[in-house]
């Protein structure tokens, strides 16, 4: 299933999206800066949590520091970049199949929300691989009772508390839930065990809010206000035609034409609802979680946001593949129709994906055409021995991608010439989209509406 999923989550993964997102770039240029200096975009060394996008917002330890590992093996790139994302989502198909078989990895698989964040160098994703590992250990405690799944359960649960902002929400509800499943089977020592195990990473928020400021709490006030509007943040995360119909708000998350989970999975849920309930206290555990779960949403605003509850998918592809498994024991003709329309519902998300999504949503994204062209840069700079110059106009209109782009190709950022051509030296290059510089030498090379010049 590793390679299967790694394969499918891989194709195309650097022309879909077809431009990066704020936040991708600011992964991406830390990462470089961290692999290459270790130093971050502040000039900090190898700090816990990044402050970034003009000192706007914090960036995780576990996937800055997974993404900064990929591009100190290999060569930074957006490939590169949105490749960890895929091997995330193919660690999480192995993980689950552990748990549910192969109708739990093909539904995730099979999730809109999660295959298109697969594509995103973003930490949404990264809270799935604790999260199941988390659950596993929590299964293995109910079959064998041996203490060591609830230490590691603990330890991961804790950790994930790094990976992505959004779990924070998750976290507090599924300690309770845990807590009180790991009662029912045994003794309070063994919960006080499993507690313990976690504690260590919440005991710490302190000094790291005292270090990196609004890093892990981001300053947020919790909304007692407004009871009402409390209960209806929590309850439009059950909303089915944002779930299954719409998707995320934000078309950087979702088609717009297709839901965060699919369609015609939830026949498989409804019926896993049902029948998984009576079977064991683990289902009776994953479905409590789920509904839950989201309940501390509702101090927030924010509505119609899958992106942010990626980390219920996997509760949602467990309790359906049971469903599913059901239904081929007991209704094998509803079984194979109810597989061969999610096949068909899958496809036509997939190839709208893969083929249309791109073109349709490109002025979302920042552009990645400066790869290219700071590529071209780097071989005239090192080829004919000349300082690189950019031409701020240009970085201006790419400016949120812009520096991880040229921080691929080259470890110190080029000068920018601010048009003043007393400003560039001799034994310079510049790379600009201007057609006519007077006293410039215009070089034998063009890369789309970039024009290099020397002096």
């Amino acid at each position: 299933m590793f390679i299967f999923s790694l394969i499918i989550f891989s194709y195309r993964i650097g022309s879909v999206p077809a431009g990066l997102t704020i936040d991708e770039a600011s992964f991406g240029y830390n990462a470089v800066l961290l692999s290459r200096t270790g130093h971050d975009e502040n000039g900090r060394f190898l700090p816990v949590f990044i402050l970034s996008i003009n000192k706007t917002d914090w960036r995780q330890p576990i996937t800055q520091y997974f993404i900064t590992s990929f591009f100190k093996i290999f060569s930074p790139s957006v490939f590169t970049l949105r490749f960890t994302s895929a091997i995330i989502g193919a660690i999480s198909v192995s993980l689950i199949y552990l748990i549910g078989g192969i109708w739990a990895s093909i539904l995730l698989i099979f999730t809109p929300v999660f295959f298109m964040h697969t594509h995103l160098g973003l930490d949404n994703i990264m809270p799935v691989p604790f999260i199941l590992v988390w659950l596993i250990c929590l299964l293995n405690y109910s079959k064998n009772k041996n203490i060591k799944n609830l230490i590691i359960a603990g330890i991961t649960i804790g950790i994930s508390l790094y990976s992505y902002k959004g779990i924070r929400v998750f976290i507090p509800i599924w300690l309770l839930t845990s807590s009180i499943y790991i009662f029912l089977q045994g003794k309070m020592k063994a919960v006080f065990i499993y507690l313990l195990s976690a504690l260590p990473f919440f005991v710490i928020i302190p000094y790291f809010e005292f270090q990196y400021a609004g890093a892990i709490l981001n300053n947020t006030k919790l909304d007692f206000s407004e009871p009402f509007r409390f209960i209806y943040r929590f309850l439009s995360n059950f909303d089915f035609s944002f779930i299954f119909g719409k998707g995320d708000q934000m078309l950087i998350h979702s088609t717009g034409l297709h839901g965060a989970l699919l369609l015609i999975s939830l026949p498989l849920f409804i019926i896993g609802l049902l029948n998984s309930w009576k079977k064991n206290i683990f289902y009776k555990f994953l479905i409590i979680s789920i509904f839950l779960g989201p309940i501390l949403f509702g101090f927030f605003g924010l509505i119609h946001r899958a992106s942010k509850m990626i980390s219920l998918v996997p509760f949602y592809s467990l309790i359906s593949a049971f469903g599913a498994n059901w239904l081929y024991k007991e209704k094998k003709s509803i079984f194979i129709l109810l597989s061969v329309l999610i096949l068909f519902n899958f496809f036509s998300f997939l190839s709208y994906y893969w083929f249309k999504y791109g073109p349709s949503t490109e002025y979302l994204f920042y552009g990645m055409t400066a790869g290219q062209e700071y590529k071209t840069l780097k071989e005239i700079s090192t080829n004919l021995d000349l300082k690189p110059f950019v031409d701020s106009v240009i970085t201006s209109d790419n400016f949120s991608s812009g520096d991880f782009m040229r921080s691929i190709y080259f470890t110190k950022i080029p000068d920018l010439w601010n048009g003043n051509i007393k400003d560039l030296p001799k034994g310079s290059v510049l790379m600009t989209d201007n057609q006519n510089i007077k006293g410039l030498e215009k070089l034998d090379y063009k890369v789309k509406n970039f024009i290099f010049y020397k002096n």
